[in-house]
């Protein structure tokens, strides 16, 4: 088994609120690990929420069709590539296709979600067309826009799902050195937003023919050089209200970073909490009784020192509109490669189909678990595997078995490996866990292109 296969099962998560009147504890739901993969974004299907596609680095997607279950590998092309894929999206008009793009990219590739990728958009010069955050969006009428970020800041639109792209406008390089993301007002027309360096936003109503830069901090432009605006969401209950994170890049000054909000669709913003405190991904999603949850996702850069700069592992939300922030205290990081440590935030999804919230960090993808996962009983069944304990042993049955090689893990809820061998019958496994304790465990089984996880308990 791959060693990056790594699982394990997510505690429940306590929070703390901070506020004036001190700090107040208080319990959340649990974010899930689905796959311990290193995760630069994460996108659902519009239609079908149980369909999700996760970028890896080296070309590579995870893609699932059963919300998380069951993992396939989608090569976009060479695994031998050093580039990572951090902008993923499904169109709306046609959930088949998929787009992707990322850093050391060669552009934007299209393809159907379980493979063949083609290039749709590159630099005719083949100098690299990078799209750093989240940088490609849909509008409400299901034109794309694509925000190419580094040394050539230029905005480009395509109107039939992805399979051509017109340059439609460059944002000066004299104001920033970089444009991150690019975010589609979910419903105002015509009303885009770009997240750059310099802590820079620009707005378009004109449907990103021409941009303006908006006021970010005490009505100044822009922050510190060394700040980005990593990713920007906005609400669909009010549509003035919008929310932006600040990653700090290069620590040279203090009071940068933090949380933004716009009041009035984009106009101008400000800070609404954390200072000297960096992020890279935030999303607001509706909650039961019409609330909205906004939850930031932190990160470091790696040649900061944890000691210069707060933000990885950091993982917030306010549901009162900024004005205080819960923390997820107890997210257990899982370390799927330890040559990178770092438990950087990379993206936060909402899934427009079911409204469930995905996070893909560097240490895998996760969904949060509004109530807490719990399994009972002695016998289970997911994703075509059955499960049953007699005395100290399990048995393993797969219903849908492969002619490839396959191997079984076994892991406790802290991530320890407890067992693990090849898979000899697929149809009648049997698992000594004589030495185990009671409680609940996690089963990994399959081979390195796929595999599934499922959560047991074990009793004694």
């Amino acid at each position: 088994m791959n060693s990056s296969i790594r699982l394990l099962f997510l505690l429940t998560a306590c929070s703390i609120v901070l506020s004036a009147s001190g700090i107040v504890a208080q319990p959340l739901g649990t974010w899930k690990l689905l796959n311990p993969i290193q995760s630069f974004t994460v996108r659902t299907n519009p239609l079908d929420g149980k369909k999700i596609l996760v970028g890896n680095w080296a070309n590579r997607l995870y893609r699932s069709d059963d919300g998380g279950t069951t993992w396939y590998v989608v090569e976009t092309g060479s695994t031998s590539a050093t580039n990572f894929l951090t902008s993923v999206h499904i169109p709306s008009r046609d959930t088949s296709i998929a787009l992707v793009g990322g850093f050391a990219f060669t552009g934007i590739k299209r393809g159907i979600s379980n493979g063949e990728f083609t290039t749709v958009l590159s630099d005719p010069s083949f100098r690299r067309m990078i799209f750093v955050s989240e940088a490609i969006t849909e509008d409400a009428d299901g034109n794309l826009f694509a925000a190419r970020g580094s040394t050539y800041n230029s905005i480009w639109k395509s109107t039939d799902n992805g399979a051509t792209w017109d340059s439609i406008a460059v944002i000066p390089t004299d104001e920033t050195s970089k444009l991150l993301t690019i975010r589609a007002h979910p419903t105002i027309p015509s009303l885009l937003f770009v997240g750059a360096a310099n802590a820079r936003i620009y707005r378009s109503s004109d449907g990103g023919l021409t941009w303006t830069s908006v006021p970010v901090l005490n009505g100044k432009h822009t922050m510190y050089p060394g700040t980005e605006v990593s990713q920007i969401a906005f609400s669909t209950i009010n549509p003035e209200v919008g929310y932006a994170a600040v990653t700090i890049i290069d620590r040279g000054t203090t009071n940068d970073g933090g949380i933004l909000k716009t009041s009035n669709a984009g106009l101008n913003w400000d800070r609404v909490a954390f200072p000297d405190t960096s992020f890279w991904a935030v999303s607001v999603r509706t909650l039961p009784g019409g609330k909205e949850e906004v939850v930031a996702g932190g990160f470091r850069q790696r040649t900061i020192p944890s000691k210069e700069c707060v933000g990885d592992s950091l993982v917030f939300r306010s549901v009162d509109g900024g004005q205080t922030w819960e923390r997820y205290q107890n997210i257990h990081w899982v370390i799927s490669d330890p040559d990178s440590p770092i438990k950087n935030v990379w993206s936060l999804h909402v899934a427009p189909a079911d409204n469930k919230l995905y996070m893909a960090t560097e240490q895998g993808v996760y969904v949060m678990d509004d109530v807490p996962l719990s399994v009972s009983g002695s016998a289970t069944a997911k994703g075509g595997l059955s499960i049953s304990q007699h005395s100290d042993a399990l048995f393993v049955s797969d219903m849908f078995p492969t002619q490839e090689p396959q191997a079984w893990s076994v892991y406790s809820t802290d991530g320890t490996r407890i067992a693990g061998g090849e898979v000899h019958c697929s149809q009648h496994q049997q698992i000594s866990l004589g030495h185990c304790a009671s409680g609940t465990y996690i089963l990994v089984w399959g081979s390195q292109r796929s595999y599934r996880t499922v959560p047991f308990m074990f009793t004694r």
